[in-house]
């Protein structure tokens, strides 16, 4: 089964200001809509350059921490649950 998947982003960011070694950096934030739970086995997020170490996807009261990738651009995620309705973090 496919399943599309849209993050309503409360602002489109381009960009984020953060010195290194900066924790907690909140990269996006928005709300999650499903029609019933859904389980991700696995999914990768790219990132445009390789300034940032750690990524984390908060769902709801649920955080599930990425793995980066040799690249040090990619980061994967696996086993993320998704409520019908919850915010939806993404920190670096």
């Amino acid at each position: 089964m496919e399943v599309k998947l849209d993050l309503l982003m409360e602002k489109n960011i381009t960009s984020v200001d953060a010195a290194a070694g900066s924790e907690d950096v909140v990269l996006g934030s928005g709300t999650v809509t499903v029609s019933d739970i859904v389980n991700i086995t696995s999914f990768d997020v790219v990132a445009s350059n390789t300034g940032i170490d750690t990524l984390s996807m908060i769902v709801g009261n649920e955080t599930f921490d990425a793995t980066r990738g040799s690249d040090k651009k990619t980061f994967t995620f696996k086993n993320v649950v998704l409520e019908k309705e919850c915010s939806c973090k993404i920190r670096s």
